[in-house]
């Protein structure tokens, strides 16, 4: 069951033309990086839109509080990689807080 105060948040990424699969590195770079060093963050997903043209991907990151979320958005590294994103991206990304209302992400 999803505690009250986690905190849950769903980005956009839209790569330039000819740079899904660099994108797609370097978030999969930033996802290790995150499960390694920060122990608050209960889920951190990479998915991928596949379609005609280039990919979209969504990143849904589950923490355990707002706080817990505040410190990893401080960090230095985590910047370099967000500008490291935004110098292949076709679109700003987007950030939307979401809450689960139905449905499960695995059985117990």
């Amino acid at each position: 069951m999803v505690q009250p105060t986690t905190v849950h948040i769903l980005c956009t990424y839209t790569p330039s033309p000819g740079k899904g699969d660099q994108f797609r590195q370097i978030l999969t770079q930033l996802a290790a990086k995150v499960q390694k060093e920060q122990s608050e963050c209960i889920g951190y997903q990479i998915w991928e839109m596949k379609g005609e043209g280039e990919p979209i991907f969504k990143l849904l990151e589950r923490w355990e509080t707002q706080e817990a979320l505040d410190r990893h958005l401080e960090h230095k590294w985590l910047q370099d990689f967000d500008n490291e994103l935004d110098a292949i991206s076709a679109k700003a990304q987007v950030v939307e807080p979401v809450e689960m209302v139905a449905g499960y992400a695995e059985r117990q």
